[in-house]
């Protein structure tokens, strides 16, 4: 979760076209590979969000975003919450 994640790349390691392991990916974790990364991350910056006192520039960081506001952008998808917010209510 830390570090850029190459999904063509893994797909090439395991010797697989990327289609047919996105498919494969989808129907053994019932989420894309992007889409069960996301949820890792959301699951992780909750965690991070209410257990630190990270910024959330340390936070996106951390779990390999560019940028904090593409983190924030990412979480309020994953989480229908600000990552403010988040910590604010469930702090």
């Amino acid at each position: 979760l830390t570090e850029r994640r190459d999904l063509p790349a893994a797909a090439e390691a395991l010797r697989m076209p990327y289609d047919a392991f996105r498919k494969r990916f989808a129907r053994l974790a019932g989420s894309t590979p992007s889409g069960y990364l996301a949820v890792l991350r959301a699951d992780r910056a909750c965690r991070m969000l209410l257990e630190t006192t990270r910024t959330l520039a340390e936070i996106a960081e951390h779990l390999g975003y560019c940028e904090a506001d593409h983190f924030s952008k990412a979480f309020k998808i994953s989480v229908d919450s600000a990552p403010s917010s988040y910590r604010k209510n469930h702090a």
